[in-house]
Order: structure tokens, then C-alpha cells, then sequence
């Protein structure tokens, strides 16, 4: 799970393309082909949602503090949930970093993990 939350990462701040395949190059190269698999699932375009925009705001105002007239002001703005949850994640409770489910969670296959959420 580590590895592929790092090549996401090392994705989001590349710049040029040939950055980013290098970086797909390593990780497909390093990965256990079941992880490699699942990889390819959630950076495809073709993928469908593991999570409904509605679920993803119904599940963030859950979580977070934000009042819901705030969150459909800035909804309004951007036309996407995703944008408003990423620019309000600092609301959300913070989680013990000492809790050692993360550290579980970390160290766990990314196949393991997604065959067992979806």
C-alpha cells in the first residue's frame, strides 16, 4: 500500500511526461504483479468510481465540521466533490498517529487491500 500511495504522490508532483512514465516504468517493474494489476485499475481513465460523488460528500460531512451550506457554496463554484473534500480535508478530525491500524495499512498489498474494501 506504502508503494503505490508513494508513486501516487510521485505522480501528482511530476511535471513532465517522462517523468511520469518512468516513474510507472519502476513501480510496475517493482510490484508484485497483483499489486501492479490493481495499479493499473485505479490510474486508468476507464475505471468506473469505487465512490459515488454523493457518497463521497454524504460520508466528508460526516466526518468533518464543515456546515452543510458552506460545503454546497463551494460545490456551487467548483461543479466537483472532489475539489470542495480536497481543499476542506484540514477540518476532519485528525487521526492518532500512534493507532497501529495505519501502520497495518501501510505495510498490507495494495491487492490484499482492494480486494477486500470493494
Amino acid at each position: 500500500m506504502r508503494r503505490f500511495a508513494e508513486l501516487y504522490r510521485s505522480l501528482d508532483a511530476a511535471t513532465g511526461s517522462n517523468e511520469k512514465v518512468a516513474l510507472i516504468e519502476r513501480y510496475f517493474r517493482e510490484a508484485p504483479p497483483h499489486d501492479g494489476a490493481w495499479a493499473l485499475y485505479l490510474l486508468s481513465d476507464k475505471k468506473k468510481s469505487a465512490l459515488s460523488s454523493g457518497a463521497l460528500r454524504q460520508r466528508f460531512t460526516e466526518l468533518s465540521s464543515v456546515p452543510d451550506w458552506l460545503f454546497e457554496e463551494c460545490l456551487s463554484h467548483v461543479g466537483d466533490v472532489a475539489e470542495p473534500v480536497a481543499l476542506l480535508l484540514h477540518t476532519l478530525p485528525q487521526v492518532e498517529r500512534e493507532d497501529p491500524s495505519l501502520d497495518a495499512l501501510a505495510r498490507a498489498s495494495l491487492s490484499r487491500w482492494m480486494e477486500r474494501e470493494l
